[in-house]
């Protein structure tokens, strides 16, 4: 664990106590003058997407360090279960093949035979099957867990299954094909953090908080109840809050911020889907 920051805050060993939002096992400064992290179950800190971003589709069919399947990002309402998204790991890509890879252009894609247009086909049988497998199971599953009653999830579930069929039945350009590909692979994930998300939250009405599960995506907050809510789910969580007087804070280990290591140019400098937009960092209610 890095401890670099050599600003005066104590040290000490925190009782990682969620009622106690001063606690925590560790502190950062971020990015912004006007913001510090705090995180009651993490060893490390992300740095948080804070101020005016640009956020594009890059060359991999992903959105850079803005996209949830990839960077920790501020919880929003209605998609609060994209913090228990699985971060890419060789042990959870054993359990997962293929779910964050992408196909090589004329070893994985093949050819539509007899196509006027040569440049159209479909991803390999012997490179997608994995994934459909795995989106047959998530969908039974998912199929269970609603009862037909939780719209939100049955959406998802949804468009993870047309986007496959897309995938394996309509003949498309590689790129095309990639991108088809890419919706998969980001609802599947999506599909999987939602039903993990419920579960794990009926295990936080405990006064323990569980063991931190460091295989999830986490999430930024302001909200001090969403804070209490994840640390004590054993979801990473970071609580950002003003920079203000920290002579109570007791930490484990003052941090730097990690920095995404996600380096991959847009696709198009002026693709229909780049957009400039602000994370809402709210004041808590006091």
């Amino acid at each position: 664990m890095r401890v670099s920051d050599v600003r005066p805050v104590p040290v000490t060993s925190a009782p990682q106590d969620p009622a106690n939002l001063n606690d925590g096992r560790t502190f950062a400064y971020t990015r912004s003058e006007a913001y510090v992290a705090i995180s009651p179950n993490a060893d490390f800190v992300p740095e948080p997407p804070v101020g005016l971003v640009q956020v594009h589709l890059c060359e991999d069919f992903i959105y850079g360090i803005y996209d949830p399947i990839q960077w920790p990002q501020v919880l929003s309402d209605n998609f609060e279960y994209v913090c228990a998204i699985r971060r890419r790991n060789p042990v959870v890509e054993r359990l997962y093949p293929r779910i964050w890879d992408t196909p090589s252009d004329g070893v994985d894609f093949e050819g539509q035979q007899g196509a006027i247009f040569k440049n159209l086909g479909r991803l390999s049988n012997a490179w997608f099957t994995p994934i459909n497998n795995l989106v047959d199971e998530l969908a039974r599953e998912v199929q269970d867990f609603s009862q037909g009653t939780d719209s939100r999830v049955l959406q998802l579930r949804r468009t993870m299954l047309d986007a496959r069929n897309r995938v394996l039945h309509f003949p498309s350009t590689f790129r095309d094909a990639c991108m088809q590909l890419r919706t998969v692979q980001r609802y599947w994930l999506m599909c999987r953090a939602y039903l993990d998300f419920a579960l794990l939250t009926t295990r936080a009405d405990s006064d323990t908080p569980s063991p931190v599960d460091i295989s999830l995506m986490g999430a930024f907050t302001t909200d001090p109840a969403v804070a209490q809510l994840l640390h004590r789910a054993g979801i990473p969580v970071w609580h950002i809050r003003p920079k203000v007087k920290i002579d109570e804070i007791v930490v484990d280990a003052i941090v730097t911020t990690e920095q995404p290591e996600l380096v991959c140019q847009a696709l198009e400098s002026d693709s229909p889907s780049r957009i400039s937009w602000t994370p809402r960092l709210q004041q808590p209610a006091r």
